[in-house]
């Protein structure tokens, strides 16, 4: 897993080859916190629904948990500084921020990535991974379910 990490941040970060990563999941209702050298990558999945909060403000509540968790020495990470902070969506959810501190990336980024992985061609779980993935990387994500559905419901007609 962590190899896989490796190599997905560096696709996006070519200037910043990393090799030691540690991977916090769910820390604090943060979904993903990937250490590596003395820096944070925060990212946050949103499959199934938007930003929550009763002010909208869930994305800087996770800023400030972390800043506050790092001063106060309260958190497996110390002495890190959060590099980027990342929103994950599939491509048919509509967020939008323009706060200058999270940068939106799409599923398709991640499949795109995963499929030209020629090592994971063989690994079933990255396979039934990728499958899964698919239908999040179009933008109109309920109509290709529809059409899935469709075919397959023509196809056991047949």
């Amino acid at each position: 897993f962590n190899g896989t990490v490796v190599r997905f941040y560096n696709c996006f970060h070519p200037n910043e080859k990393i090799e030691n990563i540690k991977v916090y999941r769910e820390w604090n209702n943060i979904d993903l916190i990937i250490e590596c050298d003395n820096r944070l990558c925060v990212v946050e999945n949103k499959i199934f629904s938007d930003l929550n909060g009763v002010d909208g403000n869930q994305l800087k509540d996770y800023e400030d948990k972390i800043k506050t968790a790092i001063r106060d020495q309260k958190s497996p990470f110390l002495d890190k500084t959060p590099k980027s902070y990342i929103l994950l969506t599939p491509n048919h959810n509509n967020i939008k921020i323009n706060d200058g501190v999270w940068e939106i990336r799409k599923y398709n980024e991640i499949y795109d990535f995963l499929k030209k992985q020629e090592d994971y061609k063989d690994n079933l779980e990255i396979q039934d991974f990728i499958k899964s993935l698919e239908p999040h990387t179009h933008e109109d994500y309920n109509f290709s379910v529809m059409q899935k559905r469709f075919v397959r419901a023509i196809k056991q007609l047949e």
